[in-house]
């Protein structure tokens, strides 16, 4: 079922809590807590991620101008396996000038954004955990990544060339289970973003036996406004898109319509993953020095220049799987002698901290902990100053 507060925590800005718990009847079908049986309230959801794509000009003259696009290969790298991503929302309306709508393609904005830690906020932080071993990546058709926050939210998506689906959320305890979980179907962002694109979808949740409501229709709809630099207050500057963001849901009863909600955001897509949107009331008609309530900053953690390093990057760890208590080598052009090893269960708890061996030309190696229980494990390849240089995963068998 969709939860409209939690969109804005992770992508987002806070939680509704509510119980689900998966029923093997036919098409994804759910049953939510309290569930009484004998009411067979279940809802069955279409998701087909009906939608029409089209661009506000097709004249080359003008489309031309349009250099900056977040395209499907940015999408993947901000999603890639072992990023991490930091969120930080914001308690209380700020004002931002968002300037105004380019109807033409041929302007290039720069919008300066608040400095979150001038405000009261909270603080999120989540890594892409690999769909394999997500907890939900059996719920629903077809996820490609999942991210695990430090509250133990999982997040799982459909990443394809269209675009970024956010199917939902669920909860994992303190030894990794999974303990409830959450549908929330919503498209994230249409694939490529860049100026003109105009993108509606569709996502109907069907009730059965509920004396309320029969189905609830919610359409989301990006309006790619204009090109620019967005001015983060952490991370510089960088090629950014904005966006009209709005979704309309509609309840109904026997056929009538029962209820109508919506959310209308100003949002910015940056190339480099960084998410900025903040709720504003008839955005079309809005320029310049905006209140912007409810914002959110998400931004994917790039790697530093020594990151980068080849020596780094191309280290490769062996043998995987490995036993408990055996030692683990780490092949690299690069003495690790001063590096550390940080392990971290599937809850993305840290477990261990590991000190490499003497040296061996290019061989350094570790030993894993006796009483390490099998299951899969990520790790990171840390500095003195606690900088990841290389990260991934392994098995303990």
């Amino acid at each position: 079922m969709k939860t409209k507060n939690y969109f804005l925590t992770l992508f987002i800005f806070s939680l509704f809590f509510f119980s689900a718990k998966a029923n093997a009847s036919n098409g994804f079908s759910f049953c939510y807590a309290p569930c009484d049986a004998s009411k067979g309230v279940k809802i069955k959801r279409t998701y087909s991620h009906s939608k029409s794509i089209t661009y506000k000009s097709q004249n080359k003259s003008l489309l031309k101008n349009t250099t900056i696009e977040v395209s499907y290969q940015d999408f993947l790298d901000h999603f890639s396996v072992g990023k991490t991503r930091t969120i930080l929302n914001l308690q209380e309306p700020v004002m931002m000038d968002i300037k105004d709508i380019d109807d033409t393609g041929t302007e290039t904005q720069t919008w300066v954004m608040p400095n979150f830690n001038n405000y009261t906020n909270t603080k999120i932080e989540s890594e892409n955990i690999g769909i394999n071993v997500a907890n939900l990546r059996d719920s629903f058709p077809n996820p490609t990544h999942a991210f695990l926050s430090d509250e133990n939210i999982e997040d799982i998506y459909q990443l394809n060339e269209d675009e970024l689906f956010f199917y939902g959320y669920g909860f994992n305890d303190e030894n990794g289970a999974l303990i409830e979980k959450y549908d929330y179907y919503v498209a994230q962002a249409p694939i490529p973003l860049k100026w003109g694109l105009d993108y509606t979808g569709e996502v109907t949740f069907v009730y059965e036996a509920d004396p309320q409501i029969d189905s609830t229709l919610f359409v989301q709809h990006y309006d790619v406004i204009a090109q620019g630099t967005l001015k983060t207050f952490d991370d510089g500057d960088v090629d950014a898109v904005k966006a009209i963001f709005v979704e309309i849901e509609n309840s109904y009863k026997n056929g009538v319509l029962f209820e109508k909600d919506s959310i209308e955001q100003i949002v910015w897509y940056s190339k480099k993953g960084h998410y900025l949107r903040g709720d504003l009331k008839d955005p079309w008609n809005k320029m310049g020095n905006v209140e912007l309530k409810n914002m959110s900053y998400q931004k994917i953690n790039t790697n530093t220049a020594s990151t980068n390093d080849e020596s780094l990057q191309a280290i490769k760890m062996f043998p995987n799987p490995i036993a408990p208590g055996k030692i683990l080598t780490i092949e690299s052009k690069k003495d690790l002698t001063s590096f550390s090893v940080v392990m971290y269960n599937i809850t993305g708890q840290k477990i261990n901290t590991l000190r490499f061996n003497k040296a061996n030309n290019t061989l350094n190696q570790i030993k894993i902990p006796e009483n390490l229980s099998s299951g899969i494990y990520f790790y990171k390849v840390v500095d003195k100053q606690g900088v990841t240089f290389k990260n991934g995963k392994i098995q303990v068998k």
